[in-house]
C-alpha cells in the first residue's frame, strides 16, 4: 500500500496506512436455488480516530441478503486506516471529528471499494460468486451516516474516538 499522503484537492492530505479483513462468513445453506442473484448490501460503518497518531479508522461491515431481507447470506468486516497529517485541525470537540466533505467522501468511497474487492475475492468458488451486487454512491453513504460533516447539527453526532 502507498503510505505517502496524497492531496485529493484543495490541499487536503489523505493516505492509506492499512486495509485488513477482520471477519468474513457465508451461509450457503440459506441460498435459494431459484431466487434471482441480485443481492442488497446492508452497511454498518464505524468511524474512530486518534489525533495523536493522525489516524482515522473506518470499519465497514457489509451484509449481503436477497432483496426480500432474508437472513444474512454473506458478511464481511474490513478495517481501513487512513493517515491525515493535519488531523487535529478537524477536531471540533475532544471526541468529535468534523472532516471536510471531500475527505469523508474519499474515506467512505475507498472503504466501500476495498470491501467490495475483498468480498468478491472471498466469494470466488462459492454459490454467490456470480451474484450481482448493488452499486453504492459514496457521497450518499457519507451523507447518510455522517450528516454532521455536511452542515447538519453537530450535537447529534454518533462519533466515537480512541
Amino acid at each position: 500500500m502507498d503510505q505517502n499522503p496524497q492531496a485529493p484537492s484543495e490541499g487536503y492530505q489523505l493516505g492509506i496506512q492499512k486495509i485488513k479483513t477482520l471477519s468474513f462468513g457465508i451461509d450457503e445453506s440459506a441460498i435459494k436455488p431459484d431466487a434471482p442473484v441480485i443481492l442488497k448490501a446492508y452497511l454498518e460503518p464505524n468511524l474512530a480516530f486518534s489525533t495523536e497518531a493522525k489516524l482515522v479508522e473506518f470499519k465497514l461491515r457489509v451484509e449481503y441478503r436477497y432483496e426480500d431481507k432474508t437472513p444474512v447470506l454473506a458478511h464481511i468486516t474490513v478495517q481501513n486506516i487512513f493517515v491525515i497529517p493535519d488531523l487535529e485541525k478537524y477536531l471540533a470537540k475532544p471526541s468529535l471529528l468534523i472532516l471536510p466533505e471531500l475527505v469523508i467522501i474519499s474515506i467512505v468511497g475507498s472503504s466501500i471499494s476495498h470491501t467490495r474487492a475483498l468480498f468478491s475475492q472471498y466469494l470466488l468458488g462459492t454459490a454467490l460468486q456470480d451474484s450481482i451486487v448493488t452499486l453504492l454512491d459514496p457521497a450518499d453513504v457519507a451523507r447518510h451516516y455522517f450528516p454532521y460533516m455536511f452542515g447538519s447539527s453537530v450535537s447529534t453526532s454518533p462519533q466515537a474516538s480512541n
